[in-house]
């Protein structure tokens, strides 16, 4: 996975963020809340203008969440079970989908060897 930075901008600071540490993201109205494992950022912004900085190990599970799939531990139930212990819930409408775009993303890199 890239060790690209993701810049965040705010009134009272200047941040990157590494990718790959980033657990999943959410927008909540004009903001969006970007989820480590360590701390979560905030800043104005939009979902698809992060969405388009972020790598293919990255969906949309939700209109206003994406998560990454190397941080997926398990998705049971409508509930997408992320490393240090963060749940995502995700509507009825995306369970399929998101199901199935993740046993391709794990099927393809267990393949690989990544």
């Amino acid at each position: 996975m890239s060790n690209r930075l993701i810049p965040i901008f705010t009134r009272s600071e200047i941040t990157a963020v590494k990718e790959k540490d980033i657990v999943f993201a959410e927008s909540d109205g004009r903001k969006v809340i970007i989820h480590t494992l360590e701390r979560k950022y905030c800043y104005n912004g939009n979902l698809s203008s992060l969405k388009e900085m972020l790598g293919q190990n990255f969906y949309k599970c939700h209109s206003s969440i994406i998560v990454n799939f190397n941080k997926v531990v398990s998705i049971k139930e409508g509930i997408l079970r992320m490393e240090g212990g963060l749940k995502v819930l995700m509507g009825k409408n995306a369970y399929l989908a998101t199901r199935k775009n993740f046993m391709s993303f794990v099927t393809s890199h267990a393949a690989s060897g990544e």
